[in-house]
């Protein structure tokens, strides 16, 4: 059970796992695999996975989950390079001035550090970050060319 959030990850998943493969000449292989991609919130509150016949491969952040430590991350599974979560952020138009984007972002920080929200949001399977204006544009910069870049190798259409 891998824990990707979009088909354009699951695609992502496929052409990175597809070009670790070692060419094998003469050798033509035919395999029917039932996968179940669950986000991870949904497999935690679901005992009756750990019945079933199935596994947990991996986490598909960079850093194992500290509600299911014992998961490992795709890197740590075989797949290097592979990232993908589910992510929201906070946003204010653009001529916002500065002093009241600093305020927001200040007393945003300090509700996401309360011990009782960090708990309520991992349990929801969200991890809080609260980080600076700067550094969420420069994350959501690496997420565009990430999923351009997926988007562009697996020719993923939007329907």
């Amino acid at each position: 059970v891998l824990f990707p959030e979009t088909r354009p990850a699951t695609d992502q998943v496929l052409a990175l796992a597809c070009t670790q493969l070692p060419p094998k000449p003469h050798m033509s292989v035919s395999a029917s695999v039932s996968s179940r991609w669950r986000r991870l919130t949904t497999a935690l509150h679901q005992p009756e996975l750990c019945h079933m016949e199935m596994a947990s491969l991996a986490v598909t952040t960079t850093t194992r989950w500290p509600g299911a430590p014992e998961i490992p991350t795709m890197a740590e599974a075989g797949l290097p390079n592979y990232e993908s979560s589910a992510w929201f952020g906070l946003f204010a138009p653009g001529a916002t001035p500065k002093p009241v984007v600093e305020l927001l972002q200040r007393h945003v920080a300090a509700i996401l550090k309360q011990p009782e929200f960090e708990k309520l949001y991992l349990e929801q399977g969200a991890m809080p970050v609260g980080n600076i204006s700067e550094e969420f544009a420069k994350f959501i910069a690496g997420e565009m060319v990430k999923w351009r870049t997926v988007v562009n190798d697996t020719g993923v259409k939007l329907n």
